[in-house]
């Protein structure tokens, strides 16, 4: 069931129109940041004893687990480590996804 009325899904289906493919693109990158930095997130809060190479690795585990090949999963996931070792975690995100202590 939808509450929206349909003068409102006609303004956004205008408001979306107008956007033009970089925008959309923007828009959807914004929002898939937004998801994968919600799950961390999640995870530090459920698992705190998690270090970050575990949460990295059951975010993608939880985004991807059932659609990717395993073989290729478990090089994602290697992967994942290995970048750790590096030093190249993700890190990039301005969002802090530990959980403040209240």
């Amino acid at each position: 069931m939808n509450s929206r009325r349909p003068k409102s899904k006609q303004t956004e289906a205008e408001f979306f129109r107008h956007l033009t493919p970089l925008e959309r693109i923007n828009m959807m990158s914004a929002m898939f940041s937004f998801a994968r930095d919600c799950g961390r997130f999640a995870l530090r809060r459920k698992y705190p004893a998690l270090t970050d190479v575990e949460v990295e690795q059951m975010l993608l585990l939880r985004m991807y687990g059932k659609e990717v090949h395993p073989k290729t999963l478990e090089r994602a996931l290697a992967r994942i480590a290995e970048r750790y070792q590096n030093g190249n975690g993700p890190g990039s995100s301005p969002i802090s996804t530990r959980p403040t202590a209240s």
